[in-house]
């Protein structure tokens, strides 16, 4: 994964491991480029795994990192948590 931070704009480019294509998607308004910026500074220093994701717990990073089910999972906690119906089917 390859981010480059670019004053406003946040670009983000990952590469996929089957097919060798690199998808790319953005990050723009301050807002959410102030909590990438936040999580991003919360890595464990000399930590040399470049995924991104880690594991964040009590307000911490550790040096572990987060897989996909981890990730996939997290929709259905923000569900749970806004007491939308049916969480368990936001994957």
């Amino acid at each position: 994964m390859d981010v480059g931070d670019i004053e406003n704009v946040i670009i983000i480019k990952i590469p996929d491991s089957k097919t060798r294509q690199i998808r790319s998607f953005t990050i723009i308004g301050q807002n959410y480029i102030k909590l990438y910026k936040k999580y991003a500074s919360l890595r464990p220093e000399n930590f040399t795994e470049n995924r991104f994701f880690i594991k964040y717990q009590n307000g911490k990073c550790y040096r572990s990192v987060m897989g996909i089910h981890s990730i996939s999972a997290v929709a259905q906690k923000v569900a749970s948590y806004l007491n939308l119906k049916d969480a368990s089917a936001y994957t």
